[in-house]
Order: structure tokens, then sequence, then C-alpha cells
């Protein structure tokens, strides 16, 4: 296994911008990471995750679990809560295409029937999905992990968080919280707590706002995309690198090529 790795996050069901990335030059020789949210929205997601199941079979990729793939996987629990959520959240748009003319929107039972019948081994391919990967230099999670480290951070929180591990003020008051929405106050940006190179995607890029202390460090983008990477350094830590280039918003996905030392090689925008 080649020592780089293309990391690409939040494809949403975009199988025809998934598949530009077997144009990257030298493809083959990489490793490729899927950092979650393969499905929903898109028109296609039983296609993203037909591909990288292949892939992932075949040991030139990894995956990791997004929070649509665990609301997925919630939908064909009993829970009715986190079925509702499921279709909150654009679930009918993978139910549809899974299932065709057989999908009944208000018949819950009758399409995990049909789900579990005909894609056993994809439910079973999604429930294997890690909530991260970790290595010497890298860590990749969907979402983020809180201060205190990756041990600190359950499992739902990996998928979920946004504020929480973007910034280092958690005074999540009503009016902190109000500051933030309405982005009057900018808060700085957090440290990486861990000495890897972390890298999440879950929020699209142009979402994220922020500062670092004077001379403390860089925030620096990669790409011409409105949607861009997004990396934030301070000085003696390993970057924190945001990668979600909004597929369903912008029809853009960006794939970050990352070496075995955590160093950023290339980035590269499917659009």
């Amino acid at each position: 296994m080649a020592g780089t790795d293309l990391i690409i996050s939040d494809i949403h069901g975009h199988f025809d911008l998934l598949t530009k990335i077997e144009t990257i030059p030298k493809f083959t020789d990489y490793r490729v990471v899927f950092l979650g949210d393969m499905i929903d929205r898109g028109p296609a997601s039983l296609q993203v995750l037909r591909y990288v199941q292949k892939m992932v079979q075949a040991q030139s990729a990894i995956a990791i679990r997004g929070d649509h793939e665990d609301m997925f996987l919630g939908y064909l629990s009993q829970d009715t809560a986190a079925q509702q959520l499921y279709i909150q959240n654009d679930g009918a748009t993978t139910l549809h295409d899974m299932l065709g003319d057989d999908y009944i929107a208000y018949n819950v039972p009758h399409n995990q029937q049909l789900i579990k019948s005909r894609y056993a081994d994809l439910i079973s391919f999604i429930a294997s999905l890690p909530y991260y990967y970790q290595d010497d230099h890298r860590l990749y999670v969907h979402g983020g992990i809180y201060p205190e480290g990756l041990q600190a951070t359950p499992d739902l929180a990996k998928l979920w968080l946004r504020e929480d591990y973007w910034f280092q003020e958690h005074d999540w008051s009503f009016k902190h919280a109000a500051a933030l929405l309405s982005r009057n106050h900018v808060p700085d940006f957090g440290h990486n707590p861990v000495a890897q190179t972390l890298v999440t995607g879950h929020t699209i890029t142009t979402m994220i706002y922020g500062q670092l202390p004077k001379d403390q460090g860089k925030i620096t983008r990669y790409g011409d995309h409105q949607a861009a990477v997004v990396a934030v350094q301070y000085k003696g830590e390993y970057p924190r690198v945001f990668i979600d280039g909004g597929s369903y918003v912008y029809q853009n996905l960006n794939v970050l090529q990352l070496g075995t030392a955590g160093e950023i090689q290339a980035v590269y925008q499917l659009n």
C-alpha cells in the first residue's frame, strides 16, 4: 500500500463527480480514504456505495462512517425517532434509489424488509464502517473531536461536531450561541489536540469561519473553487484540515492528497 492517501468526503450520492477521481494522476498508486457521508441528497447513492464497497474489498481504499451512514442504520432499526431523523435529513433520496417504485414513504416496515432482503451485504458493509482512522501522522474523522482528544470524544460526537470542534471557546451560553449565529463575534480556532494531521468533512468549507490569534499560525485555502480546502495550523502543531466541497450545493468534491508524514501534497477539485 502506497504511503500517500487521497481523501474525499461528503459525496452525497454524486456518483458522476466521484468517478472523476480516476482522472487524478497516478490515481491507482494511492490509497483512497472515504471520509463519510457517501449517501443521501444526490441522485446515485447506491452506485456510490457499490463503488466504495468494491474499493474497500479490494484493499485499495478505506472508509469511515459519517452521520448519514449512521442515520441510514437508524432508519433500519425499531427506533421511530431515528427513522424520522433520517427522513428529515434527505434519506428518502437513498431509499428511492434503492427501492425505486417499491418505496412507500409512510410504510417503514415495508421499506425496511425490502432493503434488508435486497441489500444485506451493503448493510453489513455500512455497519462495519469505523468512526475514525488513525496512524502515526494522520487522523481521519467525519465531524471532529473534542479538545480533550480522540478518546474523550463519544462516537456520536465524532460524526456530528461542528463549533465544538472548530473553536477553543466552549462557553455555549445563549448569549455566546446567538453571537455565533449572527457572526458578530469571530472566535479563535481551536488548537489541534493530537499529534497528527487531523482531516474532517461534514461541514461545507464556506460555512466554516474563525480566526487565529495574531502571529500564532496560519489559515491556508487550497483550490480555486468557492468551497476550497481549508487548513488551520498553529505554530508547532499539525494542521487541522476541512475538506467538504459541498457536492450537493456547489457540485464540487475536494480531494486532499496527504503524505505519509501528514504533509499536504496537493488538492484536486472534482466539478
